[in-house]
């Protein structure tokens, strides 16, 4: 159901906001998904960002979280394709 409670809790009220890493475009979809095929392969994975994890630093694939409220739901969560207006609001 990829994660539709959150959304509706969201719409009744019941939750503030939540942070959501959303993958919009194509492309970043098919770098993450080659990125997991390459890792699984025990292959080199080419990154751009790095995160120290106290002992090193590791490289990084960032994806920029977005905060979805009541307020931006059809903006985000419906608008991405992530679920439709009927799932969230219901058939009213």
């Amino acid at each position: 159901m990829r994660r539709l409670s959150r959304t509706v809790f969201i719409v009744l009220g019941s939750c503030t906001l939540v942070a959501v890493a959303c993958v919009k475009a194509p492309q970043e979809a098919a770098t993450g998904s080659a990125a997991a095929i390459k890792l699984a392969r025990k292959e080199a994975v080419e990154t751009h960002d790095k995160i120290n994890n106290g002992r090193k630093d590791v490289p990084a694939i960032l994806l920029q979280p977005i905060v979805v409220d009541k307020s931006n739901v059809d903006a985000t969560v419906v608008k991405d394709g992530y679920h439709t207006r009927q799932e969230i609001y219901g058939s009213n």
